[in-house]
Order: structure tokens, then C-alpha cells, then sequence
């Protein structure tokens, strides 16, 4: 009798319907939690279980690979980028916290999952440390590195899920004169058609000559008309169709691969506008980071602006508190007395003592100066007196 294993050292599969958390993955599990899931009412909440909640559902979707701690290390910044807007451009503009996690856009392995080369997040990053993807050319094993605007990647093509091998002939010409003899053997039998409707038209024509009181060889139009045209339509058929060119570029590489869709792939199918895909060289270039849009948010995400919002301010927050602060400034002292004033008037308080200090430094060299020229000119003159006494 096998033992029972502990819950808790069962492997958890990240797509439980269960759970209700969307992940970045083409897994039929996934798609049917993203078409079933409602979004979440955080009116009755208090504002700390609103962040958590809000927390909950996007750390799930845009970091499920890594933890807390090396988001706010790395990809985190309470700085969002801004563009210039005209009136009426603001006034549709969304929250621009909804940009908070545009920094892990830049990111390699969520670039190739954004690129469609890979069916989920965890399938990129296992291709890029398995060292499939080069960036401008060198391969980079980390998935975590951050792209610049203009950086390319490539990926292997053996490597990406829609994309299988073509069975196809061992060189280009065995390939074409296959596609020669399908066409010819499917017009064979259009052939032999044209053959017997040309031979009945013939036979129909002599007959009618005959009963005819004037001998001709030609037929009649009345009884010809409808024999010509089918002949006419079966030469049309009979004729071999053009090859497109997808045909042509396949015959010219037989070893190239073929675009095979997979199921459940289509709601993930879309190009960010920072992008620049090219399927035919498995290669994406970096346009820019994701900016914001007027009535529309340039990060993709299956949840709403406003939850943005709240997970902007708890990282953001985590953020301050774990930032170091510069060490506390000396106490103000104006007239021999301990003052605190608000943070502009006491940096203008204290610029104006410090010019006052430097004034007064400065007049304390100058007074040094003068007295040791005096010090020295008297001992010149003390020397010399001395000298003319002997």
C-alpha cells in the first residue's frame, strides 16, 4: 500500500481554475479561466485589502517567475514615463499607473512570449537559459535581462510551438515535379470528358447533315451550341492551376518549417505597438518602452486601469520604505538658538548662512595674510638693523 504524500509537497499546477488567476500561457486551462473570470468588486473592501487583491491578480499574470524582492530591485520604478498631450489627448488618457510594470516589458523572456515564439512565460525563459535566443547577435542566457530601444533578438525556429518540420522531397526539383504530376494527373480526367463530348458533337453533326436536304459538313448552330460550350468549360478545367507562391518557396526549401496553430492560442495572438515582429526570421526589434496612449493602455493585461493603479501604490510604497535615506542634516541654529523650519525655508536658511560663513572665512584669510606679511617684514627689518649694528 503506497503512502499518502502530504499536501504540501504536491506540486501545485499554476493554472487551477481554483485559484481564478490569469497567467501569461496558451494552456486550455488558462483560457478557460480568462473567459469565465469576472472582475473583482473592491468597493466594500478597505483600502489595504483592495492593494492586496489588486496585488494578487497582477503579480500573478506579469511576474509569476520571479519574487518580490527582484522585481523591486530591478524592474521596479516610481518614475513613469510621460509624452506630451494635447487637451483633449489628456482627457481620454487612463491611469498612467496602469505603466507600472512596463519595465518588465523590457525584459528578454517576456519579449519572446509577447513575440509569439513561445506558448507561456516559463517556456521562454527555459528557451532563453537553454541559450536559444541571441540578442544582436550573442547569445544571452538570462532572462532577465532588460532590452534597450533598437536591441533585435532571434530565436531558434526549432524551438518555437508553431512551427514543425515540412515533409517535403530532399531537393527542390523532386519537389516541383511532384507538384507537376499532382496537377496532372487531377486534369486526366477532365481530359478524357473533353475527348467523349467532342466525339458525341462530331456524331450529332453527321447525323443531322444527312436528314438535310443539302449536304453540309459543318453543324447546325441549333445543335452545336450546347456541345461547344461544354467542350469549352471542360478545356477551362482540363487546364493545370497556377502553383502559389507559397508553393514555389517551399519547393525551393524543403527543409524550411511550416506554420502549424496550436489550440487555445487564439486570444494571446497580438503584437504590442512597441514591437517589430518578423515571423519569417523568428527575429524582434525593440521599438521603445510602452508609453501612454490616449483611451487605451499599451501594456497588455487582462485586468482593468484601476487595478494598476493600486498596485502602483503598494510597490510603490514598499519601494520608499526599503530605499536608504540620506543621513539626518545638523540642527539649525539662528541667534544661538535650535530652530525647525519647513523643508524650502530651511534649505534658504541655511544658503544664507553658508554665504554668510564663507564671507566671513574668506575676510578671516585675508586678515591671516595681512599679518604674516606684517610678521615677516618686521623680521626683515629686525635682521637688518642687527647687521648694521655690527
Amino acid at each position: 500500500m503506497s503512502k499518502r504524500i502530504p499536501s504540501r509537497w504536491k506540486v501545485k499546477s499554476p493554472f487551477d481554475p481554483a485559484k481564478g488567476l490569469v497567467r501569461m500561457s496558451w494552456n486550455k486551462l488558462n483560457v478557460f479561466t480568462l473567459a469565465t473570470k469576472k472582475q473583482i468588486d473592491v468597493s466594500r473592501r478597505s483600502v489595504f485589502q483592495q492593494k492586496w487583491a489588486a496585488k494578487r491578480e497582477l503579480r500573478a499574470y506579469h511576474v509569476p517567475n520571479i519574487t518580490e524582492s527582484q522585481l523591486l530591485l530591478r524592474h521596479w520604478k516610481s518614475q513613469l514615463p510621460l509624452r506630451q498631450l494635447t487637451a483633449k489627448e489628456t482627457e481620454n488618457l487612463p491611469p498612467v499607473q496602469a505603466l507600472a510594470f512596463g519595465e518588465l516589458e523590457r525584459r528578454l523572456d517576456v519579449v519572446v512570449f509577447r513575440s509569439h515564439f513561445a506558448s507561456s512565460i516559463f517556456e521562454a525563459r527555459t528557451a532563453v537559459v537553454q541559450g536559444h535566443v541571441k540578442v544582436n547577435g550573442e547569445k544571452c542566457p538570462y532572462p532577465a535581462r532588460r532590452l534597450h530601444p533598437g536591441d533585435m533578438i532571434a530565436i531558434n525556429p526549432k524551438v518555437v510551438p508553431t512551427l514543425i518540420p515540412k515533409k517535403a522531397a530532399a531537393t527542390a526539383e523532386d519537389t516541383e515535379e511532384a507538384v507537376n504530376g499532382a496537377s496532372e494527373t487531377a486534369a486526366s480526367p477532365d481530359a478524357s470528358k473533353t475527348e467523349e463530348v467532342q466525339s458525341e458533337t462530331s456524331e450529332s453533326a453527321a447525323a443531322v447533315s444527312k436528314e438535310g436536304s443539302e449536304p453540309t459538313s459543318e453543324p447546325t448552330p441549333e445543335v452545336s451550341a450546347a456541345p461547344d460550350a461544354e467542350a469549352t468549360k471542360a478545356t477551362e478545367e482540363a487546364k493545370p492551376s497556377k502553383i502559389s507562391p507559397t508553393e514555389i518557396l517551399a519547393a525551393k526549401h524543403p527543409n524550411s518549417l511550416r506554420f502549424n496553430a496550436l489550440p487555445y492560442m487564439a486570444p494571446w495572438m497580438f503584437t504590442p505597438a512597441y514591437l517589430e515582429v518578423c515571423y519569417n526570421t523568428c527575429s524582434t526589434i525593440l521599438l521603445r518602452t510602452p508609453l501612454p496612449q490616449p483611451g487605451a493602455v499599451e501594456i497588455p493585461s487582462p485586468h482593468a486601469p484601476d487595478m494598476h493603479a493600486l498596485v502602483y501604490e503598494w510597490y510603490s510604497s514598499i519601494k520608499r520604505s526599503k530605499t536608504k535615506r540620506p543621513p539626518a542634516a545638523e540642527p539649525l541654529v539662528v541667534n544661538g538658538q535650535s530652530v525647525r523650519l519647513k523643508t524650502k525655508f530651511d534649505s534658504i536658511v541655511r544658503a544664507r548662512l553658508k554665504d554668510e560663513r564663507d564671507v566671513k572665512s574668506k575676510l578671516w584669510a585675508e586678515k591671516d595674510e595681512e599679518e604674516r606679511v606684517m610678521a615677516f617684514e618686521s623680521k626683515v627689518e629686525r635682521a637688518a638693523s642687527a647687521s648694521a649694528s655690527l
